[in-house]
């Protein structure tokens, strides 16, 4: 046994515990879990575990109340279910000053190019504001943006990030976006 695991490592270094046992179960070694996993650990061959992808720490900075109407716009993604279990997305953008909604977009899916007419649609209606406040957006990759999201180029607005308390309520239950 010891040789297997020592072989099936030296040619797989990468490779953890469970891929190891599924080899050894696809060749019909007849080792139980528990054996094989005992040995293993006496080999001190257990790889660490990955660590979770962090998201930089946010410039913390105190939230300022707008003086006046269209001086910054609060943008949002929602997301919730219908009763047969179909998706669908909101957009909503909100004034600060006054909380009022300006602009929400609902659709089964929002891509950016919606976004961008939404956004240059009330900017036609009411001009540009001074700062745009958005939650933690990533772009098409994956990857979170920092500072060249579509929102700030389709209005030449300046970025605010910040977590909403949405974000932090939805954080680690099962109903990801509910509009409840």
């Amino acid at each position: 046994m010891i040789t297997f695991i020592q072989t099936y490592m030296a040619i797989n270094p990468r490779h953890g515990f469970g891929l190891l046992y599924d080899s050894a179960r696809h060749q019909g070694k007849p080792w139980g879990k528990t054996v094989l996993w005992r040995v293993y650990c006496e080999l001190r061959l257990n790889l660490p575990r990955r660590g979770k992808k962090r998201l930089p720490a946010r410039i913390k900075r105190p939230l300022q109340a707008a003086p006046q109407p269209n001086q910054g716009w609060s943008c949002d993604f929602m997301s919730d279910a219908l009763w047969s279990g179909r998706r669908f997305r909101t957009f909503n953008v909100i004034d600060e000053f006054n909380r009022e909604g300006l602009r929400i977009e609902v659709d089964t899916s929002l891509p950016a190019a919606r976004v961008i007419r939404a956004l240059n649609e009330l900017v036609e209606l009411r001009g540009a504001p001074l700062s745009i406040r958005l939650d933690n957006v990533l772009n098409a990759r994956g990857v979170p943006t920092n500072g060249n999201s579509i929102a700030c180029r389709s209005c030449g607005a300046n970025r605010q990030k910040t977590k909403s308390n949405e974000q932090n309520r939805r954080r680690g239950s099962a109903a990801q976006g509910s509009l409840g």
